[in-house]
């Protein structure tokens, strides 16, 4: 199998028919036993998507054809009303597999009947391996199709993308076949064939942090008017400090704290699209009456640690092609990172191709759904000499947890993935967009340093409310005290992670530095004898140190140069912020102690208070110590790290 792929920025017949001549006499088209061209189009005009697929059909009569429409960058996303006409077209040439396109119009069809004829298309193909599938909506609920087909392969694709993202439901995308353009259509290709190996993979990447909630009151399927018994909005309300009333909901302010849930072994997101001024949430994604799900909180070093893990997979399983599909709230909330995701898997096959669904689907093993925020990626190849005649294994598939990222996946993602084959019209790589400056009077944008500060007031409030209500069971119900102990300790464990971590990533240079710092505290403080819970203690007060830094600007804590005294001015004034932040945590009050004096010093010429010798707190001085020792041995943006004769001295 070989999979050839072209990008036509600023689309033109011309350019068009270059790649079908380049096409049409190359090797692997001729030799090819079958040819599938996926078509990415962000053009919602069908006349013309009609004219292109004519000249295609006529001069590649061999090729196939699938596709939908899709938005390519953010900055098309952006300013949607004369978007760019631009065309994907991904080319896969197989030696023997096969595949089989299926199409169904879903306008009057229950979501059973269509997947009891997509089941009946499957059974009929020997050796089925996978299912693309590319679907042109309005209100159908594409997790109840797969449920009634329930493909025993992993099923995969997107929904068509509107022209104008976040619009709702009243629109519709376009998916296409050989034959035309089409709406409210299922399309589905199988993938089959005695030699074709499948690796799927399925990220998410938000870690889930609030307290469970629940979906009290539905208008319909997609439209949510109560969680807990109050109007759905208030969520966003309380946990971020958006008001809904008379206020466009804008997704920039939502794009890091998706809504979360679970479909069989997948945590899975709903964003909404709107809101309306009685508190309704709007969704393009069914969500049900009694659904219980929890906010979610994002940092792209999870995201990025998931890709990079499952890349090194991908490398192993050497696909000769690679199929990606990335939510346009990936987009969003990584903006100029967001190449780096699909640019991971390009350096394994480069001209692996992607494009952004109005949502994404996912089902493997039973379980799965239309999802958002997600990026699904499947690689393909066709085995030859003795392990083409093995009876294969299931198709791979992975889901994978969010962990930390290191380092050095930042410097890997920054390297250029290898270079398409010469292609005549445009290399298989897009120029990254421009960040663009946003602010919050044109866009109702509010900076995260506030929406986290109100996140953590009200999960703090959240945690008040659980230990109140310990209390009142201690007496009576101990094992349901000890139920929501356990649950109480998660959270607050959760919510201090998060917030070190959202720390942490303010600063390019010190990632990781508040875990170290808790870490080398609490080993100091092991050795001078300190009980496990006081040390415990010592730790979360280490992880919190500089919590006062979310309120100092990215440009002065990365500012390469000398400060200036104004600048210096509010650096100092972080462990008086620390201190101010951790004080609503009632149940560790000890934590203010690590955020307020860590930068006192033994002689007096600390800050903020001047403390001198032992009137500082000792925790306090370990952690001080902790924080010099780390500092001096990481790179920061003004100096490199020093040797560790020089530190020790």
């Amino acid at each position: 199998m070989v999979q050839k792929t072209y990008h036509i920025a600023d689309f033109s017949e011309d350019k068009l028919k270059s790649v079908l001549r380049e096409t049409l006499s190359s090797t692997a088209y001729r030799e090819a036993a079958r040819i599938l061209l996926i078509i990415f189009e962000q053009n919602w005009d069908p006349e013309k998507i009609n004219e292109k697929l004519a000249l295609i059909r006529e001069t590649l009569p061999k090729a196939e054809i699938v596709g939908c429409t899709h938005y390519d960058d953010m900055r098309q996303a952006e300013e949607p009303e004369q978007p760019e006409e631009r065309s994907i077209l991904s080319f896969l040439f197989f030696e023997e597999s096969a595949f089989s396109v299926f199409r169904c119009p879903l306008a009057g069809k229950t979501e059973s009947y269509v997947g009891a004829l997509l089941k009946r298309e499957m059974d009929a193909c020997e050796n089925v391996r996978c299912v693309m599938t590319l679907v042109s909506k309005s209100r159908h609920d594409i997790e109840k199709i797969l449920r009634a087909a329930n493909p025993s392969v992993p099923a995969f694709g997107e929904t068509a993308l509107l022209q104008r993202p976040f619009r709702g439901l009243s629109e519709a995308g376009y998916a296409f076949d050989t034959d035309g353009c089409y709406k409210e259509t299922f399309l589905a290709v199988i993938f089959h064939g005695a030699k074709l190996r499948v690796k799927a993979s399925y990220h998410l990447g938000w870690i889930p942090v609030g307290r469970v909630m629940t979906v009290t009151d539905t208008a319909d399927d997609y439209t949510v008017t109560e969680i807990d018994g109050e109007p759905a909005a208030e969520i966003y309300r309380k946990y971020l400090g958006l008001p809904y009333r008379g206020t466009p909901l804008n997704n920039i302010n939502i794009c890091e704290f998706p809504m979360t849930t679970t479909r069989g072994e997948f945590l899975v997101a709903r964003i909404p699209y709107a809101w309306t001024d009685d508190g309704s949430l709007l969704f393009q994604i069914p969500v049900e009456k009694g659904e219980r799900f929890r906010l979610s909180y994002g940092l792209p070093q999870q995201l990025f640690e998931n890709i990079y893990a499952d890349a090194d997979a991908f490398r192993a399983f050497q696909p000769q092609g690679i199929l990606m599909t990335a939510c346009m709230n990936r987009m969003v909330f990584l903006r100029e990172r967001e190449r780096l995701e699909t640019d991971a898997y390009r350096h394994i096959a480069p001209d692996a191709v992607f494009a952004h669904g109005n949502s994404e689907i996912f089902w493997n093993h039973g379980a799965g759904s239309e999802l958002h925020s997600a990026l699904i990626a499947v690689g393909l190849k066709e085995e030859t000499g003795a392990a083409a005649s093995e009876t294969p294994a299931p198709a791979e598939y992975s889901v994978a947890a969010p962990l930390p990222v290191p380092a050095e996946c930042f410097v890997a993602a920054a390297s250029e993935p290898p270079a398409p084959a010469e292609c005549p019209v445009a290399a298989a790589s897009l120029p990254v967009p421009a960040e663009r400056s946003v602010t919050a009077a044109e866009n109702c944008v509010i900076p995260l340093e506030n929406r986290l500060m109100t996140f953590m007031r009200a999960v703090t409030g959240d945690l008040e409310e659980a230990t109140a209500e310990l209390l009142l069971l201690k007496e009576h119900l101990e094992d349901e005290v000890e139920k929501k102990t356990r649950e109480n300790e998660g959270l607050s464990f959760h919510v201090i992670q998060t917030l070190a971590e959202a720390i942490d990533a303010k600063d390019s240079y010190t990632h990781g530095h508040s875990g170290r710092v808790a870490a080398y505290s609490r080993e100091i403080a092991r050795r001078a004898g300190y009980s496990e819970r006081a040390r415990n203690e010592i730790f979360m007060m280490g992880i919190l140190h500089d919590v006062g830094k979310i309120g100092v600007p990215d440009a002065v804590i990365n500012k390469p140069g000398k400060l200036t005294d104004e600048e210096y001015e509010r650096i100092k004034n972080h462990p008086v912020m620390g201190a101010r932040i951790l004080k609503k945590i009632r149940e560790m009050p000890n934590l203010v102690t690590g955020a307020r004096w860590h930068h006192e010093r033994y002689d007096g010429s600390g800050y903020p208070d001047g403390l001198k010798g032992e009137d500082i707190p000792e925790q306090a001085r370990i952690i001080g110590v902790a924080d010099a020792y780390d500092a001096m041995t990481s790179n920061r943006s003004y100096r490199r790290f020093m040797e560790q004769s020089v530190v020790r001295e």
